[in-house]
């Protein structure tokens, strides 16, 4: 069992790094990966010098005979199809097979596909917590079989709840909270925290995290799918018409911004945004 959860940790590693150098800026701060080794001390002349566990993980794990599955609720935009590939290079990275699946938002979805996941014997399972009722039968099933769990991306205030090994991620009410506090240092007095998923916990948490810091008014809104930026665009274009106080916005996925900048041009509005 240990080795299995050090296989699929490296996975995750590897994969975080990845997604994140492929941002266009989703998060403000940078997110949380596992904690690192405390660098060791230089060794003395007698000393031999000390391997480090990368090293060791990564001739230990070559070659690997087990199946990871990386299951999200996560659509082909600019930021999932980053951690896919992500994925895929961490998974050749070490030597193991690895199965990626994303739900584009559908929970019922992603939960059969974890369910389908632990009938094949999967060898750990990681799994993003957007909606933690829809998927926590599901992620029930994984820990009752033996398998491995991991949450990534959303759902730093629900793994433990749910037996997951850990969580790897950023805490969204601290990156809202941080967002906020340069909104006040900008001036804004009124801002759109703009979402481009319906029903995620942790974009939920990072306008919340906004709200507790700022000084002025916040509004959270919908404006679309990073599929469809048009409609992104002029969702955020309506909301400033139909409120003119609003001068700052917050887009917390990395197309937002972008959207924003040209929604506040079709609107004829000066923003401060951030993203």
């Amino acid at each position: 069992m240990s080795r299995l959860l050090k296989l699929l940790a490296v996975v995750l590693a590897i994969t975080l790094v990845a997604a994140s150098c492929g941002d266009d800026g989703d998060d403000a701060p940078e997110p949380a990966a596992p904690a690192e080794p405390a660098e060791a001390a230089a060794p003395a002349d007698d000393e031999a010098p000390a391997t480090t566990a990368a090293a060791d993980d990564v001739v230990e794990t070559q070659g690997c005979d087990h199946t990871f599955h990386v299951i999200t609720h996560g659509d082909s935009g600019v930021f999932w199809s980053v951690v896919e590939v992500a994925v895929a290079d961490a998974a050749a990275a070490i030597g193991c097979d690895v199965v990626y699946f994303g739900s584009n938002n559908d929970a019922l979805a992603q939960a059969q596909e974890i369910e389908a996941a632990v009938a094949s014997g999967s060898s750990g399972i990681a799994i993003s917590l957007a909606d933690p009722a829809g998927v926590s039968d599901a992620a029930a099933g994984v820990v009752a079989a033996g398998i491995p769990l991991y949450t990534l991306n959303s759902g730093v205030n629900n793994y433990k709840d749910l037996g997951a090994v850990t969580h790897v991620g950023q805490t969204e009410v601290v990156a809202g909270n941080g967002a906020g506090e340069r909104f006040n240092a900008l001036g804004a007095t009124h801002v759109l925290c703009a979402r481009q998923e319906q029903s995620n916990v942790a974009l939920e948490e990072r306008c919340d995290g906004l709200a507790e810091t700022f000084n002025g008014d916040v509004t959270s809104e919908f404006v679309g799918l990073d599929a469809n930026p048009d409609e992104q665009q002029n969702s955020i274009a309506a909301i400033l018409q139909a409120d003119p106080s609003i001068d700052g916005v917050l887009g917390v996925g990395p197309n937002l911004p972008l959207r924003a900048l040209a929604a506040g041009e079709q609107a004829g509005r000066e923003l401060v945004i951030g993203g």
